[in-house]
């Protein structure tokens, strides 16, 4: 075992699971122990399995659990329950993301707000900062909500922007006889970049992928290239990608 010590996770999504168990185990250095429902499996960094043995279960207290919600039917479990209950902290998480605690809960539980779907769902420097935070003493329930991971996600502002450029862009393109003017300015990466989009320079796409907490879609992320003038981008066709980069971003505001 590590000296940061020893996190569980619980998830029976195999491709989430082992993404998670990767980053506590490889880049985080915790040592990992993981339930899909099946065997209480070690995970280390270099691809070895180890399943654990009742015996060692029974001397096992995790520093932290995290839980997804959709397998807490798994809790009822008596080995899981024990190590869960053993755990210094438990923070749920989901898929689509959380609005608070559910009914039967421990008081003491934590929850992440955003949809946790891999390690990209949040920056390495987010998941540091929870690790950092799970691996201190407590005495009781603690408050979490300075944890930018435990928090309501802030106004994601760039997002916000392109989705305005996006509609401008658009609504323009509807009128090319009245406004040919506006609709040859709008095709131009001048109009594209204005100074909330300047401000990022070449880390546009990272902060765009950060905002949007998971793999953002194919549409923005080519138009998020070709307004950072990406090598390659100047294939990129705007009619034919804003509209669904519209659509994404409107659906991912809206969350």
């Amino acid at each position: 075992m590590t000296e940061k010590g020893q996190i569980l996770i619980i998830d029976s999504t195999g491709n989430r699971r082992k993404e998670l168990c990767e980053l506590w185990s490889g880049v985080l250095g915790y040592d990992v122990l993981c339930y899909g429902g099946s065997d209480f499996i070690r995970f280390q960094s270099n691809d070895k399995l180890k399943t654990i043995s009742p015996d060692e279960l029974s001397n096992i207290r995790p520093l932290a659990c995290l839980f997804h919600v959709g397998d807490h039917s798994k809790y009822k479990n008596s080995t899981v329950k024990k190590l869960v209950d053993s755990s210094r902290r438990v923070v749920m998480f989901s898929g689509v993301g959380l609005a608070g605690p559910k009914p039967g809960w421990p008081s003491s539980w934590f929850w992440i707000p955003r949809a946790i779907t891999g390690k990209g769902s949040a920056s390495d420097r987010e998941w540091r900062q929870l690790g950092d935070w799970l691996a201190t003493q407590t005495s009781g329930s603690e408050d979490g909500g300075s944890l930018e991971l435990l928090s309501v996600r802030k106004r994601p502002q760039f997002l916000t922007a392109l989705y305005i450029l996006c509609q401008g862009f658009l609504a323009a393109q509807r009128m090319p006889e009245r406004f040919p003017v506006a609709v040859a300015e709008t095709r131009t990466r001048d109009w594209w970049s204005v100074p909330l989009v300047k401000s990022a320079g070449e880390n546009l796409l990272n902060i765009v992928t950060q905002e949007w907490g998971t793999e953002i879609p194919d549409s923005v992320a080519k138009l998020v290239n070709w307004i950072a003038n990406t090598p390659g981008s100047d294939q990129t066709e705007l009619a034919e990608i804003v509209a669904e980069a519209k659509k994404e971003l409107e659906s991912r505001i809206a969350k």
